[in-house]
């Protein structure tokens, strides 16, 4: 079974750059190039059987901005390495 699991937010791929550009604390190098043709504008996940399951297991949703979530991911792989570099 598989269980897509997304924030709900939108968001451009520039607003993410733009976030993880604040998580590192320099803004990340892009290229843009031309659109393909029938490229697609937008990607969204369907979460709604995850949103089914917090509901049947009366489980309360919880979310935080991606720029929080990336910057907790950030710094946890960060100790993780230091902590495998010293032993």
């Amino acid at each position: 079974e598989t269980i897509n699991i997304g924030t709900g937010q939108l968001l451009t791929n520039n607003a993410i750059l733009k976030i993880i550009g604040g998580v590192l604390g320099k803004p990340v190098e892009q290229e843009f190039v031309e659109d393909r043709a029938g490229h697609d504008r937008a990607y969204r996940l369907d979460c709604s059987k995850l949103h089914y399951y917090f509901e049947r297991w009366g489980w309360n949703e919880v979310f935080n901005p991606l720029g929080t979530s990336l910057e907790e991911y950030f710094y946890y792989e960060l100790e993780k390495e230091k902590s495998t570099a010293d032993r």
